[in-house]
C-alpha cells in the first residue's frame, strides 16, 4: 500500500493506494473539524493505519527544504514508514487527473497559486512519462491573481474564490481592458503579472462588474494557453488540475472554446488533490469515484428521503462513504426541491447573509439533463456549468448552474431519490455542502451538532 500525503500549506489530506486501486482518501479538516487545515494528517493517518494497515511506501506530494523533509522522514519512521519519496508539486497535481482516464497519454495543465517554484505548468504525458514543455515561475501566478482580486473584493484569499467565480455572474466585465494593461497582460502564449500581487492590491467591498472582469481575464488566459498547448501535444485529451481548475465557468470555456474533446479535472484540484497524485504515481492506481472517505453505511431510506423533499422538507443526507474535495456530491448533503422559500431556508441554515445572492447548485438524473439543461460537458463532480433552458428552478443572471449529473454508476443511492422524486416533480433538485458556516462539510453523524436546524 502507498500512502500519499499533503500538509503544510493549505488542504491537507490522505490517500491510500494499493496496486491499480485507490482505497481511501480524505481532507484532514473532515476530521479536525477545522476548516482549511493545512497541518499534518494525524487523524487522516491514524484512520488508515487502523483500518488499513501500515502502508509500505509514503509519498509526499511536494519536495520541500532539507530541514522539512527530515522532519517529515522523522513522522514517518514513527508509524512504521522507512520508505519514502518526495514528488514535485505539480507532478502531483498533473498524476491526480491523468489517473482518472487510466493513465492514457495527453496533455497536461496545472495552473495553481504556487507549487514549488511554479505557478503554471504546461506539458505533455505519453502513457510512461511526464515532460513539461513550458513553465511560469512564481509570482508571476494566476491563482495569485485571482486570490488577490477575492481580496480585493473584501472575501478571503485561498478559501473564497469561489464567490468571486459566483459574484460573476451579476456583473458585466467593464474593467476588462484596465486590468489587462495595468496589472496582467498576456497574449496567445504566455500571460505577465505587471505588479507584485504577493501582498495583494488592497481590501476593497463586493463590485460584481470587478468580479465579471477578473473572470473573464482568467477565462481568456486559460483558453489561450489550452490551445497554445493543443498546438504543442496534438492531443484531444486534456488533463487538468490546481487550484484555479476549480473554477468550472472557466473549465467550460475550455471545452467550447479549444479543440480538447475528452477533459480529466480532478474533483479536488486544490492541493489536497495532491496526496492522490503522490499516492498514484508509484504503481499508477486508477481513480473510479470521488467517494472514497469515511464509510458511515447506509443512509436514510430513500423513499423516506424522497417523501419529505415532495413535502417541501430540506433534507440532510448522509450516506456511505464521504466525498473527497470540496464540494458535496450527495452523501454529505442539503437536499431539497429548488423553490424560493428553500432558498431562503438554506441561507439560514447555512448562515448566508451577506452573501445570500449566492447560487445553489442543481443536479439531476443523466437521462433527464439534456430536458432541464444546455449541457456543456456532462460531469458527476460539479466540474462544469450547464445553463438553465426551462422554468423548473430558480433562476440566475447567465442562467449558468454547476450542474451534477448522475447515473445510477456515480451515485445509486443518489440516482434512487431523483428517480422516486421524478413520479411527481420535475427531478432538478438543489445539493449543497452539509456544513455549518466556517466549518468543513460533515463527516460522521456525530458532526451534525454543528448545523443549524430549521
Amino acid at each position: 500500500m502507498i500512502l500519499g500525503i499533503s500538509a503544510f500549506h493549505h488542504d491537507s489530506a490522505v490517500c491510500l493506494s494499493e496496486g491499480k486501486d485507490i482505497l481511501f482518501a480524505s481532507h484532514e479538516e473532515r476530521f479536525s473539524r477545522i476548516k482549511f487545515d493545512n497541518s499534518w494528517p494525524y487523524y487522516g493517518i491514524e484512520y488508515i493505519l487502523k483500518n488499513y494497515g501500515t502502508p509500505k511506501e509514503a509519498v509526499f506530494y511536494d519536495k520541500l527544504s532539507f530541514s522539512k523533509r527530515n522532519n517529515i522522514k522523522k513522522r514517518l519512521k514513527n508509524i512504521g514508514i522507512k520508505k519514502y519519496k518526495f514528488l514535485e508539486h505539480h507532478e502531483s497535481h498533473a498524476y491526480s487527473s491523468i489517473c482518472m482516464n487510466n493513465w492514457e497519454p495527453g496533455a497536461v495543465l496545472v495552473a495553481d497559486t504556487k507549487g514549488g517554484d511554479y505557478a503554471t505548468s504546461l506539458g505533455y504525458w505519453n502513457g510512461k512519462k511526464l515532460r513539461w514543455l513550458k513553465r511560469f515561475p512564481y509570482p508571476n501566478s494566476l491563482g495569485l491573481f485571482y486570490s488577490a482580486a477575492t481580496d480585493f473584493l473584501g472575501f478571503t484569499p485561498l478559501s473564497d474564490e469561489q464567490k468571486t467565480m459566483s459574484a460573476a455572474i451579476y456583473g458585466v466585465p467593464k474593467w476588462h481592458n484596465y486590468i489587462k494593461n495595468n496589472i496582467i497582460n498576456y497574449d496567445s502564449t504566455s500571460y505577465f503579472l505587471l505588479k507584485d500581487l504577493e501582498k495583494g492590491i488592497g481590501k476593497g467591498t463586493l463590485d460584481f462588474d470587478i468580479a465579471a472582469s477578473v473572470q473573464s481575464i482568467l477565462q481568456e488566459i486559460i483558453i489561450n494557453l489550452c490551445n497554445f498547448l493543443y498546438n504543442l501535444t496534438q492531443s484531444n485529451t486534456l488533463y487538468y488540475s490546481g487550484g484555479v481548475a476549480l473554477n468550472c465557468v472557466t473549465n467550460s470555456k475550455i471545452y467550447q472554446h479549444t479543440p480538447f474533446n475528452k477533459i480529466f479535472i480532478q474533483p479536488s484540484s486544490g492541493d489536497a488533490g495532491g496526496a492522490v497524485g503522490a499516492a498514484v504515481s508509484i504503481e499508477k492506481a486508477t481513480w473510479k469515484t470521488p467517494y472514497l472517505g469515511v464509510d458511515i453505511g447506509d443512509g436514510p431510506n430513500p423513499d423516506d428521503v424522497a417523501n419529505e423533499i415532495l413535502s417541501g422538507k430540506i433534507v440532510q443526507v448522509l450516506n456511505g462513504r464521504a466525498e473527497f474535495g470540496p464540494r458535496a456530491l450527495g452523501n454529505r448533503s442539503y437536499l431539497c426541491l429548488p423553490t424560493k422559500s428553500n432558498i431562503l431556508r438554506l441561507n439560514y441554515l447555512k448562515d448566508r447573509g451577506e452573501d445570500s445572492w449566492r447560487p445553489y447548485a442543481p443536479i439531476c438524473r443523466d437521462i433527464d439533463a439534456d430536458i432541464y439543461f444546455d449541457v456543456v460537458y456532462p460531469s458527476s463532480d460539479m466540474m462544469f456549468v450547464s445553463y438553465k433552458k426551462t422554468n423548473h428552478w430558480i433562476d440566475y443572471p447567465d442562467k449558468s448552474a454547476r450542474l451534477q449529473i448522475v447515473s445510477s454508476n456515480s451515485n445509486c443511492y443518489l440516482y434512487n431519490i431523483l428517480t422516486l422524486v421524478s413520479k411527481k416533480k420535475p427531478a432538478v433538485l438543489l445539493n449543497t455542502s452539509l456544513n455549518a458556516k466556517g466549518k468543513p462539510i460533515v463527516n460522521t453523524m456525530n458532526d451534525l451538532k454543528e448545523l443549524k436546524y430549521a
